[in-house]
């Protein structure tokens, strides 16, 4: 609950491990899913990517709610004592600049359905009997519920030693491609997309979404999102030159980032009259500073100083055109969403194109 100078800890997000996501899961058919309790826990920094992730990956698998955990706070939390009194950091806490910061093009994708929910890439169809049976599922979340089941590669098929049972296991990225269910009664069999296999590349790392509005590259550590009224692109942006989407394209040399346009008129981009470009990075206390350490872990992070306020924020050196006419005008906003200044836009060939502002989570372009 509390970070504090000697702690250890891995640094790493989610975006080269994608079955780590909370919501690949496996959904009884028929009834609302919940999430309880979810969080990228500081001192991973690589926070931004969470709620853009889960929103667009609860969009498409149709899971209800996910909780996020936690804040008693109603406005930004500064870097501070985890409990009032320990020299430290909090750990369980929400409302930094990258985690709710990253909020507002995660609930308008989520809220409003900018990401399409897909049909069932699976639907396995099992008797109660078989549970209690312990007859293995034929696809099982990856990340798991108790350590010490999380083994690589595994199905429960081969932990029970079922053989044959593990063999025809799929392939669990298929909850990236899209909603996987389960419906119990007196049936067995089994449906499944016929494009599910083409859609999981595991070789080139890569698994689509059946609609192809959610592509994610674990391989070059990034994710795209390209829906009508929601595109942009999650992680290295520095992965590839330019990542060309429908009505946008984004270019930068940031290592880590999130470059969200979303419509804010339910139009699509291409004719969009309002549109929100949310710009998220990674932010680290003032002060703060890790060495790499060895043990019986593996390779880890030491704190050497958990830091003090304020924020400091990566900035993101990117440019992005919109390819819509009927945009002509950029206002950078500060943190609570309030105008700060007009920002330099060029127009050509029905394409307005700006730099991102470097000290800016959010521009309003109309």
């Amino acid at each position: 609950w509390a970070i504090v100078a000697g702690d250890r800890f891995e640094q790493q997000g989610i975006l080269h491990r994608p079955l780590d996501l909370p919501v690949a899961l496996r959904q009884p058919a028929g009834h609302p899913y919940i999430v309880s309790e979810t969080l990228w826990v500081p001192p991973i920094w690589q926070q931004s990517e969470g709620p853009l992730l889960m929103a667009a990956y609860q969009a498409l698998t149709g899971i209800d709610v996910s909780f996020w955990f936690s804040t008693n706070e109603i406005q930004w939390r500064k870097p501070q004592s985890a409990n009032g009194f320990l020299p430290s950091i909090g750990k369980w806490v929400l409302s930094t600049p990258q985690t709710i910061g990253a909020f507002p093009a995660a609930a308008l994708i989520f809220r409003l359905g900018l990401v399409d929910e897909a049909p069932p890439v699976v639907v396995e169809r099992r008797k109660v009997d078989d549970l209690w049976a312990r007859t293995p599922p034929l696809v099982v979340a990856r990340q798991g519920y108790d350590p010490n089941r999380d083994a690589p590669k595994r199905t429960f098929g081969a932990l029970l030693g079922l053989g044959n049972a593990g063999e025809r296991a799929i392939d669990p990225f298929s909850f990236l491609a899209g909603p996987v269910h389960v419906e119990f009664g007196e049936r067995t069999d089994t449906e499944i997309h016929p494009d599910l296999d083409r859609l999981v590349d595991t070789k080139n790392r890569v698994v689509t979404s059946v609609t192809k509005e959610v592509i994610w590259d674990w391989g070059k550590r990034f994710v795209t999102i390209d829906a009508p009224r929601a595109q942009g692109v999650i992680g290295a942006l520095n992965a590839i030159p330019v990542h060309e989407l429908s009505a946008i394209r984004i270019s930068g040399s940031a290592p880590y980032a999130g470059v969200l346009a979303v419509a804010m008129d339910n139009q699509p981009l291409s004719r969009s009259a309002r549109v929100l470009v949310q710009i998220s990075s990674i932010a680290r206390p003032s002060g703060w500073e890790a060495k790499p350490v060895s043990g019986a872990e593996g390779d880890l992070l030491e704190v050497v100083d958990f830091g003090t306020a304020p924020w400091r924020i990566d900035t993101v050196d990117a440019e992005i055109t919109l390819r819509n006419p009927n945009l002509s005008n950029a206002v950078a906003l500060d943190g609570n969403g309030m105008p700060v200044r007009q920002l330099q836009v060029e127009q050509q060939n029905g394409s307005l194109s700006l730099t991102l502002p470097p000290d800016a989570l959010y521009v309003v372009i109309n």
